[in-house]
């Protein structure tokens, strides 16, 4: 075996496994093609990667939706997610979910721009802001703000803070996301 001056193995037969997949990515048939592209591309912002036409009117374009991860629920979860995102209305098999800077900002955005509100911006007990939404292509689409990102709200990362017993937790959270804002946490929990 040979080692470098930092006493590390040379042997590329030592070497790190590669990751096997490099790329998520999600496909969907839109029927609305040119809506779901001014959508996501032109008012989500997500910059075009390559577009493609082909000769008998198909259309294709891959937008840069910055990482990618593949998160599994059980129904359980699943369940509690919803409940505490949108009171319960079920997501179904599939849901879409966005990292944006300002969850509140872009909720707005979208929902001028056409998607319908599932549930409006809440505080989780997970200490991010989020929001759902059923947007072009019919996705169910969840945006996410995480704390200390530059639109965060002031307290936000707090509210979650108050309470550390689970039950007391969601208890709270639900009263909160039920009134539906951020002030209406901070009112409860006695955060100014």
């Amino acid at each position: 075996m040979s080692e470098n001056s930092q006493g590390e193995s040379t042997d590329p037969n030592d070497a790190a496994p590669q990751q096997p997949v490099f790329q998520l990515r999600l496909v969907v048939e839109a029927a609305d093609y040119d809506k779901a592209v001014r959508f996501y591309r032109d008012v989500l912002g997500l910059p075009e990667e390559v577009s493609f036409e082909g000769e008998d009117g198909e259309l294709g374009i891959v937008l840069d939706a910055g990482r990618a991860t593949l998160e599994l629920h059980n129904p359980a979860q699943r369940q509690l997610v919803d409940d505490l995102e949108t009171d319960g209305q079920p997501s179904g098999h599939i849901r879409v979910a966005f990292e944006v800077a300002d969850a509140a900002g872009t909720t707005r955005q979208l929902t001028d721009a056409g998607a319908v509100l599932v549930a409006a911006p809440r505080v989780t007990p997970w200490q991010s802001i989020n929001s759902r939404m059923i947007a072009p292509a019919g996705l169910l689409v969840t945006l996410f703000q995480e704390p200390g990102s530059p639109g965060s709200a002031p307290g936000a990362r707090r509210i979650a803070s108050q309470a550390r017993d689970p039950v007391e937790l969601r208890t709270k959270y639900l009263h909160i996301a039920r009134e539906g804002t951020l002030s209406a946490a901070q009112r409860l929990l006695g955060i100014s």
